[in-house]
């Protein structure tokens, strides 16, 4: 199975990722380039789930793809990221990711599921609303 995006919402304010083993770095450069392309056509922020629940073993090479993607496929417009189900060693080479990209690392939030991914977009999208 590949890495597939999806709108998680009629509205298309949200894009969700999911990873379903097994998965190449081809298939997630393809997912990757898609979604960017439409988020940054959107006039509003877009945010983002990243579902790793049935992602399975990382291919070989994570850092450098993972690193090559926080570093160039950031859209302008982009939100929040909600990843969901890191556990293990996905959990380490996140903390990883995060030291060495601080400024994507403020965007980044964790839920145990995909119900606690929207409840936590849903509060940011709130809070935004909010301020002035």
């Amino acid at each position: 199975m590949p890495v597939i995006v999806v709108w998680d919402d009629e509205e298309q304010t949200i894009q969700r990722y999911s990873f379903v083993a097994p998965w190449t770095w081809d298939e997630y450069r393809a997912a990757v380039e898609q979604a960017w392309t439409d988020a940054r056509t959107r006039p509003y922020v877009v945010n983002v789930i990243i579902d790793f629940t049935h992602m399975g073993a990382l291919p070989q090479g994570y850092l450098t793809h993972f690193s090559r993607t926080a570093m160039t496929r950031i859209s302008p417009n982009l939100g929040i990221v909600v990843l969901v189900g890191m556990k293990g060693f996905m959990h380490t080479v996140n903390q990883l990711m995060m030291q060495l990209f601080p400024r994507l690392a403020e965007r980044i939030n964790h839920a145990n599921s995909l119900e606690e991914a929207r409840a936590i977009i849903a509060r940011h999208v709130d809070e935004r609303k909010l301020k002035p």
